[in-house]
């Protein structure tokens, strides 16, 4: 269980679940409507908008400046759901981490 919840964690740290040049590709996909790059201090933004059901959905993916996304954000509906954020899996994994080996958790986990 601890050498899986390692692999989990090597993971959630150094593996992507996507690149910006593949949210690029939905482009092709006639039910997308705009896909936009925005700069940030730290990485960029990308925003996709398009239909599902006929309803407009909009997808935020903020990435770092090495191209790993960080969090991805999807809002249908007036209804904002998070689809993927990477400090808070990390930190889940470590939680389990220190459950199963018996460490005691402080406030802050660094990952």
């Amino acid at each position: 269980m601890l050498n899986q919840l390692r692999k989990q964690l090597w993971e959630a740290m150094y593996l992507n679940p996507v690149w910006p040049h593949e949210l690029l590709e939905n482009a092709k996909d006639p039910e997308y409507q705009n896909i936009s790059f925005k700069p940030l201090d730290t990485g960029f933004e990308v925003e996709l908008l398009f239909t599902d059901e006929g309803q407009l959905v909009k997808a935020v993916y903020l990435f770092d400046s090495n191209d790993y996304l960080q969090r991805a954000v999807m809002y249908e509906n007036e209804h904002e759901s998070v689809i993927y954020d990477r400090n808070q899996l990390v930190a889940n994994i470590m939680s389990e981490i220190l459950e199963l080996t018996g460490v005691k958790q402080s406030n802050k986990i660094i990952a």
